[in-house]
């Protein structure tokens, strides 16, 4: 074991290094705002730990550092944790790496923490700093590590919190006000991304839906010719025919490429696809799939060389809005309806796993995450700001962000514009009324309506591409006959041939057919997969 303290870089993760006199540096992400912080350490290399968030604070753009100073080593990972950070600590020891697995398997640790485990079997991934291994911790989004050699003291300052506005209405703006400055701001973020992309080819996942459907209408409108557009998923998905006429009206070259059901099932069943896994995991979150092997496969044969940046829609639907819980007007979010929320949403993967004991101990948790932000949860009148703060802080930071890691997987450059420090501080500031529903956001997308993809443009999303769509003229009838279980039921089994048929002929129909009814959708089945690949000897 290394003498401590120390830093455990993993090198396939393609971080990068530097060395001054004063300094060595491990970095991921924008060097533009590696740059900003290091040039304060070395003019000021004794910043305290609230000097140094403030300077974090300032910083745009997705990175992640460690950076060994003379007697300290400071770490930090930015506002969506974009790329992770891990480190263990124990008496006078501490370690920190790029790579949870890296600590793992440098310091021998053994023991699984079995309530993460639990978290990840109802989640698909563990809040709060904890990971699967007792004692392996990790920076949550927005948090600062310093560990000062000399006094064996660690320290953590969170320096963002993305805690959205609790009040009503705001005497600062009028409606239409808001709306002005949706649009100003939004169109800031994409011209910051056209001069950071500086002609490179950018290719957009196209869904046809809101946010990837803005990012192309913002980026063809500011003249970026290098632009294109594709779709995936299997042939005659209406995601994808909503995203050809998209690109049509845009006048962006837009390919689709089919996801077969027996060329995933042998990707998925191949030790590619395990290393990936052992990749993106980072023993805290199930791997995000998304669009792995269509990018792969456009590699391979040839559409894409690796230069291009990737540039997806997430998070448009949560940052705008679209998570918030719905309530009847006039009601303020109670803490029951906080935690249904969270348990109907968050952790239900596994339906049976919803027991009281399982409940409790999950609540528990939550309840003291949110102990950090507010000193009775239970009794805030602002529980709608709580709600999305854990989401931010949880689901979006530690799985859907995390789907940047197919792109780091193929060697792909990626940007997530709706992610933007500018954009988080915005929509945080806007006020509940106006966000819920994303009324704002949607009302400011008609009004802009660029191609006429906005206003009056809201075509229908079947779940049931080319023939399969006659199961839904034939479960109403179920319906009608045998009761609202039978044709839910008739629509579970459907599935497997449905939108995602692809990846439910890796599960295997025998497999589907018995656990359907348990299983919330797919990631349920990656769940249980990974812990049978990953954990067998631990849940034993």
């Amino acid at each position: 074991m290394r003498e401590n303290p120390a830093i455990h870089i993993n090198r396939k993760y393609k971080w990068r290094s530097l060395q001054s006199e004063s300094i060595e540096c491990y970095y991921v992400g924008s060097e533009k705002a590696l740059n900003s912080f290091a040039s304060c350490l070395v003019k000021r290399p004794n910043l305290e730990i609230d000097e140094i968030s403030d300077k974090l604070a300032a910083l745009h753009g997705n990175f992640a550092f460690i950076i060994k100073q003379e007697s300290r080593i400071l770490a930090a990972v930015d506002k969506i944790r974009s790329y992770p950070v891990f480190f263990y600590h124990e008496g006078k020891r501490c370690h920190i790496s790029n790579s949870a697995r890296e600590l793992k398997y440098a310091l021998d640790l053994e023991e699984i923490d079995g309530l993460s485990l639990l978290e990840f079997r109802m989640a698909g991934y563990v809040t709060g700093r904890d990971t699967l291994v007792s004692g392996l911790r990790q920076l949550q989004a927005g948090e600062v590590l310093v560990w000062e050699e000399a006094s064996a003291e660690l320290e953590l300052a969170r320096y963002f919190r993305f805690m959205p506005a609790e009040r009503r209405g705001s005497a600062r703006r009028r409606y239409d006000e808001w709306i002005d400055e949706t649009q100003k701001c939004t169109d800031r973020i994409f011209q910051e991304l056209v001069e950071d992309a500086a002609g490179r080819p950018i290719w957009v996942p196209l869904s046809g839906g809101l946010d990837s459907r803005l990012i192309l209408c913002m980026l063809a409108n500011k003249g970026y010719d290098n632009l294109h557009a594709f779709s995936y998923g299997v042939p005659g998905n209406y995601e994808a025919k909503i995203a050809r006429e998209v690109a049509q009206r845009v006048a962006v070259p837009w390919v689709f490429v089919p996801t077969g059901r027996r060329a995933f099932r042998d990707y998925y069943r191949s030790q590619e696809r395990k290393d990936y896994w052992e990749f993106g995991d980072f023993l805290c979150s199930v791997p995000n799939m998304q669009d792995l092997l269509p990018l792969r496969d456009m590699l391979a044969g040839g559409l894409l060389s690796g230069d291009e940046i990737i540039v997806n829609g997430q998070s448009g639907d949560f940052i705008t809005g679209g998570h918030i819980p719905s309530l009847p007007e006039g009601r303020e979010i109670s803490w029951d309806d906080i935690t249904g929320a969270l348990l109907g949403k968050h952790y239900s993967q596994w339906k049976d796993l919803l027991t009281t004991p399982n409940v409790s101990r999950v609540l528990e948790k939550f309840l003291l995450l949110m102990n950090e932000v507010t000193s009775d949860p239970k009794m805030s009148e602002h529980g709608t700001a709580l709600y999305e703060y854990w989401e931010w802080q949880e689901r979006q930071c530690k799985y859907v962000v995390n789907g940047q890691r197919v792109y780091d997987w193929l060697g792909f450059d990626w940007a997530l514009p709706l992610w933007e420090t500018e954009y988080l501080a915005y929509w945080k500031d806007v006020p509940v009324e106006y966000k819920s529903g994303q009324k704002l956001y949607r009302d400011f997308l008609r009004r802009w309506n660029p191609y006429g993809l906005f206003r009056h443009y809201e075509p229908t999303v079947w779940r049931w591409p080319g023939p399969m769509i006659s199961v839904v003229p034939l479960a109403r009838a179920v319906g009608l006959v045998a009761g609202k279980a039978a044709k839910d039921a008739l629509y579970r089994i459907a599935a497997y041939w449905g939108h995602y048929g692809y990846f439910f002929a890796a599960v295997g129909f025998p497999r589907y057919l018995r656990a359907n009814a348990r299983a919330r959708g797919g990631v349920s089945f990656l769940i249980e997969d990974w812990i049978r690949e990953n954990m067998t000897a631990a849940m034993s």
